[in-house]
């Protein structure tokens, strides 16, 4: 089993979430939950890294370019959610979205559940305006809802 840093697997690789995984059920305590572990591995300074969890892959049998995310979709989800904020803070936001959150044709290297994927889309967008509740009204499924309070709370950090 190969460990490695949320950069390197964000930056080579395409995931998908399979229909047949659960919708997106994380919370905001549970990002709350994260973003305090994150903390305090930054408090530690262990120069080893942190470890975020396991996330289990299988290759996609439609797109050989792409993985299925088999367990740990709501984690990679929140961290790309995450990560995808960061980058708006920063001065070399391009560059950082295109070297780790878009592929080479600018689409998002993070395929949530069918069914979710343009509000997802959407929702990333609305980082670039900080704080905005336009989405909230279409936020008409649970996982939806739950994508919208855990981005809301991201950005509140």
């Amino acid at each position: 089993m190969a460990q490695e840093n949320v950069a390197k697997v964000f930056g080579r690789d395409k995931f998908s979430i399979p229909q047949y995984q659960r919708d997106y059920a994380w919370k905001r305590q549970n990002f709350v939950d994260l973003w305090e572990d994150l903390e305090e591995a930054i408090e530690s300074k262990d120069s080893q890294g942190h470890f975020l969890g396991t996330i289990v892959v299988a290759p996609n049998k439609e797109n050989s370019q792409k993985f299925d995310i088999i367990d740990g979709q709501q984690r990679t989800t929140t961290i790309f959610m995450l990560l995808y904020a960061l980058t708006t803070k920063c001065d070399n936001k391009e560059t950082l979205k295109t070297k780790f959150l878009l592929d080479e044709n600018g689409e998002l290297k993070l395929e949530v559940a069918p069914q979710n994927q343009q509000f997802f889309e959407k929702l990333l967008k609305q980082a670039e305006k900080g704080h905005n509740t336009e989405l909230k009204g279409e936020a008409d499924t649970q996982g939806k809802k739950n994508l919208y309070e855990v981005f809301q709370s991201i950005l509140d950090k």
